[in-house]
């Protein structure tokens, strides 16, 4: 009787054991996840933090001349000195 108590103990104690194992092996694999998951993170903030800088330099163009006006300028330029060789200028 007291082999079967100590028998009985021993399976009860190797399954605890073995349960215990089970859950430090997932918490460390879970940590091992969490901290791959946090690699990503980083990256993602630094990818929307050059996003947010780009688009702030996108709308900032300070001096910056639209073309639109340039060829506008020019054109008018170009009737002018055509008016004025012809003599109506």
């Amino acid at each position: 009787m007291a082999l079967f108590g100590i028998v009985v103990v021993l399976i009860s104690i190797i399954f605890i054991w073995d349960w215990v194992n089970e859950r430090i092996g997932r918490i460390d694999s879970l940590v091992t996840e969490t901290d791959e998951l946090k690699k990503r993170f980083d990256s993602m903030e630094r990818i929307t933090e050059l996003d947010k800088r780009l688009s702030i330099l996108e709308h900032s163009r300070k001096g910056a001349v639209d073309p639109k006006i340039v060829m506008f300028i020019m054109l008018v330029i170009v009737v002018l000195l055509y008016l004025r060789q012809v003599g109506i200028i």
